[in-house]
């Protein structure tokens, strides 16, 4: 063997994190997220003074929304970043923050597919009506703003927490927690119902799949974005208890638990029976039939 043939044969081993415990980097991860969004966004107020009085005077205000939807991504950019070089000796690469047009297209059309066949299905059943509303320049803006709301929540999620999740678990174990952690997320979130909270955290599930299938979050990112613009600004549906005013105008007929109310979608049973049966087919398909084929390999 020659020495370059000894050098190929032993990698440089991965160096170990300086904090050892999972659980503890979620919490680290967290606090200097919460640090470095304050840094950034700190700016903004001096321009959105209003931020401190009348906050229902500014929440909708074009300007205000993408600029501190940007000190946010900004925030996790640089948490993410510093996380990875000085505690977990880390490429972001690691963490499947990678951009493939692809993956990032297909995943927004499956999130306007499955939001298609939902309202139409609510429609046709009686469950709402829709009536026609027209387009502003509104949408724009919402186009933009549910992008970096995908981005900051990805970057998170299905990025640094299920790649630390994944460190001593399994893929479906590792998949499931860090969906669980995204429902969670949302428990502050106005009109607050659990059926959405399981919603969001079903929906994390299958967008940690495409993640964890692909390699990168830009499936999930996809996803999340049309998910979100075309319950809301198209349809609207409020998106997770944020309302929203749409190309079209929702008016419920049946009980919110139907419907989902004033949550939006996401706060209806049948949503949240729908998205559990797609999270059960794509499991079955991806993460349980990997773990058949390693388990016959393994008896063989």
């Amino acid at each position: 063997m020659t020495e370059g043939d000894y050098q190929n044969s032993n990698p440089t081993p991965q160096l170990t994190p300086s904090i050892k415990s999972n659980w503890w980097r979620l919490i680290v991860y967290l606090v200097f997220f919460l640090i470095s969004t304050g840094i950034f966004t700190f700016p903004i107020f001096l321009f959105f003074p209003e931020v401190f009085g009348n906050y229902d005077l500014i929440e909708n205000n074009a300007a205000y929304l993408l600029s501190s939807q940007a000190a946010t991504f900004a925030g996790v950019i640089a948490t993410t970043y510093m996380i990875s070089k000085e505690i977990e000796y880390k490429s972001l690469v690691s963490y499947r923050l990678s951009l493939n047009l692809r993956s990032l297209g297909a995943g927004f059309l499956l999130g306007v597919l499955i939001m298609a066949i939902i309202g139409i299905a609510f429609h046709v059943f009686g469950l709402v009506h829709f009536s026609y509303q027209g387009f502003s320049s509104t949408i724009i803006v919402s186009f933009l703003s549910y992008l970096l709301v995908a981005l900051i929540e990805e970057i998170i999620f299905r990025g640094y927490v299920l790649t630390n999740m994944q460190e001593k678990n399994t893929e479906f174990w590792a998949a499931t927690l860090s969906s669980i952690l995204f429902g969670l997320l949302h428990f502050g979130n106005d009109h607050f119902t659990w059926i959405g909270c399981a919603t969001i955290a079903i929906s994390g599930y299958l967008m940690a799949i495409m993640a964890l299938k692909s390699g990168s979050i830009s499936s999930a990112v996809g996803f999340h974005w049309s998910w979100n613009f075309v319950q809301g600004p198209i349809l609207g549906f409020a998106v997770s208890g944020h309302a929203e005013m749409g190309v079209f105008q929702v008016n419920s007929t049946v009980t919110d638990v139907l419907t989902g109310g004033k949550f939006g979608e996401e706060g209806s049973i049948l949503v949240a029976l729908f998205t559990l049966t797609l999270a059960v087919y794509f499991s079955s398909k991806t993460i349980f039939a990997d773990q058949k084929k390693t388990s016959g390999t393994l008896h063989r």
